[in-house]
């Protein structure tokens, strides 16, 4: 098997509610999520996992396919890996496995397919995407 790419997306959100379906430049953030990884062509599947109906609903008119995330795992602190490891379990799967944050809107699907082969041709366990911002970020 290739690899499987989790798209976490929860409903609560404690600084914006129904985050997932909110727009960047008039795309729902899931939306733009979905597509990157699927022009990216180094998923083998792709499911979004989910404790939102209207989301699921969103989703699967599009396409593509959702999972049910269990309430433990819809929580402010669940950890990812645990998100992941349930749709490992839930739709027994034996290969690699990717989570790809719908709040990550400028993921170009050129970056994914270089991570991906970057890491498949290393020794590590995991890879991440991230950028080198040198903005001086002001809070009251």
């Amino acid at each position: 098997m290739g690899l499987l790419a989790v798209i976490p997306a929860r409903k609560g959100s404690k600084g914006i509610p129904g985050k997932a379906l909110r727009t960047v430049g008039g795309i729902p953030l899931v939306l733009r999520a979905l597509r990157t990884v699927k022009q990216s062509g180094v998923a083998d599947r792709i499911v979004v996992s989910t404790d939102w109906p209207e989301l699921r609903d969103f989703c699967e008119l599009r396409g593509f396919e959702t999972l049910e995330r269990p309430d433990e795992l819809a929580t402010d602190d669940a950890p990812l890996i645990d998100v992941a490891r349930h749709a490992v379990d839930a739709l027994e799967w034996e290969g690699e496995v990717g989570l790809f944050q719908p709040t990550c809107p400028l993921l170009e699907a050129e970056t994914i397919r270089g991570v991906v082969a970057r890491w498949r041709a290393s020794e590590a366990d995991w890879a991440i995407t991230a950028t080198e911002d040198r903005h001086i970020l002001w809070r009251d």
